[in-house]
């Protein structure tokens, strides 16, 4: 390229005010090496400023500090060449430095408008936001007509939630410059922050307005009159609906007539602006305008922000949408197959990991199902997954949690976090097992009543469900465990790593998600992933996810302001701002201490709360049932001796392994520590016994015991260590004539029942000859 060409291209970008630093710099060093500037006359001098600024933008300081030279030699005393200079010291010298500078420039001349802007905008990166409306302000008296000075400010006050001084400043940017439609635009979207929806609508429609004045009603419209139409439906539908709607600024909205046509008006104009776009693009934004129930996160936030209490997560206008959805739902199912058993195909039926375990525990495991609680990653998957089908995609849907009603207890994070989704009286309001009778799932007296299913956190369905029920259908899976191959033809069928299942559900979601089931959805996450930290399993789904959600729920009147506006913007762009957030680690400590604290069960609850039973096959003793119950309290504080006989006895298994996870210290805040009891037993308690014609071989328990601690001992998996005599169960007396246990400490704290399942599988199901000799177990 020619140096004419470079000169040219060079002198169109600054006429059309274009950046384009990396090419205006890599030009202007072929002109600057072509020799003296001053032959250029005074396009010259503005080409040294356009390549002083790019090159700072390049960081190539060394060019700058030659252009200014050049430029202060033929300037001494410019005013504009000291703003150059003000400029590059930004790039390389303190706040405090450069804002004594321009401290300095303004002594000498207060009437030196870009040097007023330079203080402001390094004020304002500083993070002194106060001291930047106080210097804008004092700009702002003396350059009225500045409008962007005023767009600025009310920027400001906008990042601050000051939506009343942010209206205000916009009105004089209105002033000057009333037919600018980005501003009028601006102005509405902030009124309908600020929650004066009259005033909003007035100024959408004024936006409308001007851009289709003069265009054919049958042309659809284009760029920010979009915006505008979509501003306009979400106005009309809250003024549509019964509500107390109040404008601060008195705008009286128009008569209900009117605002109804407005309505409709503004669903055709959107519907028409998106025909002919990909199919899924018209899909979410019907379903957006079908969802009338629902409220803008930002306007609802205005109205809790000034009444919540510090720290003190709020219930929203909508708290009691989940709860009526789920209600609902529940009677009118129950009612369907009862009445007309056959009505029962025309649901599908939402269920969460039936076990509470994973895919990998299942894989070579026969599974009883005989779990008496599921996690909150399940009960949130399964209720939000199922609102999504039914009122959204509008198909019949109800969530089923794998558990007896009385059992909910057993969770004080599960009853939380329904709680805080507004489910007052979850017992009533979700669908148990309890509910099914006599649609039985531990006997072949009935198949069960749907044969329409999706499955979230798993991704197998169970037995129970498929037994005497030819029909049975998978139609969608949404998991984070490994893929069991099943139900291929099911969509839709995700499959995906991630630190929770909630996260896959809630990437389905249009954004208008009701506070109450975002809420709910967090606490999966948050629950999850340790409150979003990487080394608590959270992965890029959960943050997206996270992000989504977190400004869309009850949670968003805890969360700075600048977040919330960011997260709207890009759920991925504030990841660790988000998860450092006091909200956040407050709703994730409540979490865990609900989880831990279980000082309220007995020893008996303690064993059910979250346990899982498996068959064996046992080389010289035949299937036995054993079961393995994950406590987090450690052996000492509670007495399992009392309560291990009599639940393996209710239970029918004849191996039950207990596995501890604590906190070592008095506060529960030392290091992690997991220990191991195991106890063997035979309840039939006798010889052999006769089930109609068939005998039931008698177990050697002794045998099968030694069996068992010979593998564990050996297992580099879990690196067992023998505790102490005073934790010999057997010499307590508690357990059972016959019953054989030994208690370790566990030195791979990372091995919990996801390892340690498969573990007692291959120790148990193993030939005597292949269980090698463990050493003389070590004990501490």
């Amino acid at each position: 390229m020619s140096l004419a060409t470079a000169l040219e291209r060079l002198a169109t970008y600054r006429t059309n005010n274009t950046r384009a630093s990396q090419d205006t710099f890599e030009q202007g060093c072929r002109i600057l090496k072509a020799g003296p500037t001053a032959k250029l006359g005074d396009d010259g001098w503005a080409f040294l400023e356009q390549l002083a600024l790019a090159s700072i933008d390049v960081g190539r300081l060394d060019i700058a500090d030659e252009c200014l030279r050049q430029l202060a030699d033929k300037f001494p005393k410019s005013p504009r060449v000291d703003v150059l200079t003000g400029i590059r010291m930004e790039a390389s010298v303190t706040s405090d430095t450069v804002l004594q500078y321009y401290g300095d420039l303004l002594d000498t001349d207060p009437a030196n408008a870009a040097v007023w802007k330079r203080l402001i905008s390094v004020l304002r990166r500083a993070g002194k936001t106060e001291a930047a409306v106080e210097s804008l302000s004092r700009f702002l008296d003396t350059f009225y007509t500045d409008a962007e000075g005023w767009l600025e400010l009310a920027d400001i006050y906008t990042s601050c939630n000051q939506y009343t001084h942010a209206l205000e400043s916009l009105s004089h940017a209105l002033v000057l410059a009333p037919q600018n439609p980005f501003t009028a635009l601006q102005f509405a979207e902030t009124a309908y922050t600020a929650g004066d929806i009259p005033l909003a609508l007035k100024m959408f429609l004024v936006v409308v307005d001007m851009g289709e004045r003069d265009v054919p009603a049958d042309e659809p419209p284009t760029g920010i009159h979009i915006r505008a139409w979509l501003g306009v439906k979400l106005c009309t539908r809250q003024l549509v609906a019964p509500s107390n709607v109040r404008s601060a600024s008195g705008t009286e909205p128009p008569a209900p007539k009117k605002v109804k046509l407005l309505e409709e008006l503004a669903t055709e104009r959107v519907l028409a602006a998106y025909k002919g776009e990909k199919e899924t693009g018209v899909r979410y934004v019907s379903v957006w305008l079908a969802l009338r129930k629902m409220r803008n996160p930002l306007n609802r936030l205005s109205f809790t922000a000034g009444k919540a209490k510090p720290a003190e997560i709020v219930l929203t206008e909508d708290a009691d949408v989940l709860a009526q959805f789920l209600s609902t739902s529940k009677e009118k199912y129950l009612q369907d197959i009862r009445s007309t058993p056959s009505k029962g195909n025309e649901w599908t039926v939402v269920m969460g990991n039936e076990a509470g375990g994973t895919s990998r525990e299942r894989k070579n495991l026969v599974d009883r199902g005989a779990h008496t609680t599921i996690d909150l990653d399940s009960v949130a998957s399964s209720i939000a997954y199922a609102w999504l089908q039914s009122e959204v995609h509008k198909k019949q849907t109800i969530p089923l949690l794998q558990l007896e009603r009385d059992d909910l207890d057993l969770r004080a994070e599960n009853t939380y976090a329904l709680s805080l989704a507004g489910l007052a009286n979850p017992k009533e309001q979700l669908l148990f097992l309890t509910d099914l009778a006599p649609f039985s799932l531990t006997t072949t007296a009935s198949p069960f009543p749907s044969n329409t299913f999706a499955l979230v956190d798993h991704n197998s369905l169970g037995a129970a469900y498929t037994h005497d029920n030819p029909l049975s259908t998978v139609t969608a899976i949404l998991d984070h465990h490994a893929d069991e191959d099943q139900h291929l033809s099911a969509s839709p069928r995700i499959i995906a790593p991630a630190g929770s299942c909630t996260s896959h559900v809630a990437a389905l979601f249009p954004p208008e998600i009701p506070a109450p089931l975002a809420t709910l959805l967090l606490t999966g996450i948050l629950i999850d992933t340790n409150g979003l930290k990487t080394d608590g399993k959270a992965l890029p789904p959960d943050y997206s996810a996270a992000g989504f959600l977190a400004p869309r729920s009850t949670l968003a009147s805890l969360l700075p302001g600048t977040l919330l506006t960011a997260l709207h913007a890009d759920p991925n762009a504030e990841s660790d701002v988000l998860r450092g957030s006091a909200a956040i680690k407050n709703l994730t400590d409540k979490l865990k201490e609900l989880k831990d604290g279980v000082s309220h069960l007995t020893a008996r609850d303690l064993l059910r709360r979250d346990y899982k039973e498996y068959v064996l096959n046992v080389p010289g003793s035949g299937p036995i049932r054993a079961g393995l119950a994950s406590v987090p309290v450690r052996l000492r504080d509670w007495k399992l001796q009392n309560a291990a006989g009599a639940w393996m006895a209710e239970r029918e298994i004849q191996v039950l392994g207990v596995l501890t996870s604590f906190r070592a210290g008095k506060k529960g805040k030392g290091e992690h520590r997991r220990e191991m009891a195991w106890v063997v037993y035979d309840a039939k308690q006798g010889g052999e016994e006769e089930d109609g014609d068939a005998q039931v071989q008698k177990l050697d328990v002794k045998k099968l015991a030694k069996k068992l601690w010979k593998g564990l001992e050996a297992s580099a998996e879990v690196k067992v260590k023998l505790k102490k005599k005073k934790y010999d169960m057997e010499k307590s007396g508690k357990l059972p004539k016959g019953a054989r246990s030994r208690t370790y400490n566990q030195g791979e704290v990372g091995a919990n029942r996801k390892i340690t399942a498969p573990l007692m599988k291959t120790i148990l199901e193993a030939s005597d000859v292949e269980v090698e000799a463990a050493p003389a177990p070590a004990t501490e």
